[in-house]
């Protein structure tokens, strides 16, 4: 027998038989699961106007509808002016940005034999016309003859916004000096610096049905920065390299914004650089502010592990030739002889400093005191680098 919504209700069952009439009454209690009447995923409004998104429910008895927010309850009491509730779905007034995400109608339903919990969710799109994702942004850029250079726009519209640049008021378009790559929200120019025209105002726009916007980037004539001096390493154990790189910042740049601003450093292992047939696209790099006397870390390296390093410098037009690459290796996990002699071969180098650092302070000091009291500074001397000398003060 067939059961429906209809069937619900008062029921008597009477005895059809003779004699006495006998009569049974009862309530037919009839439960319906939670169903939902609309299967939209998406929906899209313009901003300004007002959205309506629908949740009818249907079940027996009837279920009790709550909304939620990006996953957090919508409160009628702190948003009676944004929301309104219907029977049938959610009213949200006068949409704006702030307004795109996820909306979750949730249905309930609690009866003595079992109870019910369903759910859907709509994903709220406001169209609007584009904005620009940053509104400060550097409008200058400095690049010099053979290098290149990558002007960037980044705009957010809904439905996305098209891309299109322009030099000279002409659009440009993919050749061998420009290439561009565009998605939804952003679009990279890449520029390639052989001649003086490149040094020109670019404007990018940004439109879709709603609207558009525009701005403007100056490309100027810049200067290369100088190539590292060199790059020597300072210290290294099983995972790090600490890198110098000799490059003392020039102070007779005849434009300031020109100075070395910074390094790059890139290095791969030796195997990957073979394995790559000589060429550096998949190497690391890590990018370095500029300070004085700084030395620079390089870590999370391999154990025991030849690897390939070269640095350039940078400033505001762009970066420098690469230094002469350097091959340095990370110390084994396990102790060897080898690495007990470097410590070795470092104690005598420290000897020999302080043996430097005692002859210059006995020429330049006739008061000098050390807490041995030798009389021939050979003997003190003698004494200090073969370590009986165990007090110093000055």
């Amino acid at each position: 027998m067939h059961i429906s919504l209809a069937d619900k209700g008062d029921w008597s069952c009477e005895h059809a038989g003779g004699g006495d009439k006998a009569s049974k009454l009862f309530n037919l209690i009839v439960y319906e699961k939670i169903t939902f009447t609309e299967n939209t995923t998406i929906q899209t409004v313009k901003e300004g106007t007002n959205a309506t998104i629908l949740c009818e429910v249907k079940g027996e008895p009837q279920p009790n509808v709550t909304w939620h927010y990006n996953g957090q309850p919508i409160t009628l009491e702190t948003n009676s002016t944004k929301f309104r509730i219907l029977a049938d779905g959610l009213l949200i007034n006068s949409v704006t940005q702030n307004d795109t995400g996820e909306y979750t109608c949730r249905a309930y339903q609690v009866n003595p034999i079992a109870s019910d919990m369903q759910e859907r969710t709509v994903l709220l799109k406001i169209e609007h016309k584009p904005i620009w994702t940053y509104m400060n942004v550097v409008k200058e850029r400095y690049t010099f003859i053979n290098g290149t250079a990558t002007l960037k726009c980044e705009a957010i519209a809904e439905p996305p916004a098209n891309f299109t640049w322009y030099r000279s008021k002409k659009q440009i378009h993919n050749d061998k000096h420009y290439r561009i790559e565009s998605g939804n929200y952003v679009s990279t120019l890449h520029i390639r610096v052989d001649n003086e025209d490149v040094f020109n105002v670019y404007k990018c726009k940004v439109k879709n049905h709603l609207g558009s916007i525009e701005r403007a980037l100056t490309l100027k004539r810049g200067e290369k920065p100088p190539t590292p001096k060199d790059m020597q390493l300072r210290g290294y154990n099983s995972n790090t390299f600490d890198i110098v790189v000799n490059h003392p910042r020039s102070t007779d740049v005849a434009d300031p914004l020109m100075k070395v601003t910074g390094y790059r450093i890139e290095y791969m292992t030796e195997l990957e650089f073979k394995k790559d047939l000589g060429k550096w696209t998949n190497a690391k790099r890590k990018e370095f502010a500029y300070e004085e006397g700084a030395t620079f870390l390089i870590s999370n390296l391999e154990a025991n592990t030849s690897y390939l390093v070269r640095a350039a410098s940078r400033n505001l037009a762009g970066y420098s030739d690469w230094t002469k690459v350097e091959k340095f290796h990370t110390l084994s996990l396990t102790p060897t002889n080898a690495n007990s002699a470097t410590s070795l071969t470092s104690f005598y180098t420290a000897k020999h400093w302080l043996l430097g650092f005692a002859v210059m302070s006995l020429h330049f000091s006739k008061n000098l005191a050390f807490g041995c009291r030798a009389q021939q500074k050979q003997q003190l001397l003698l004494q200090l680098v073969t370590g009986s000398c165990t007090s110093l003060s000055l």
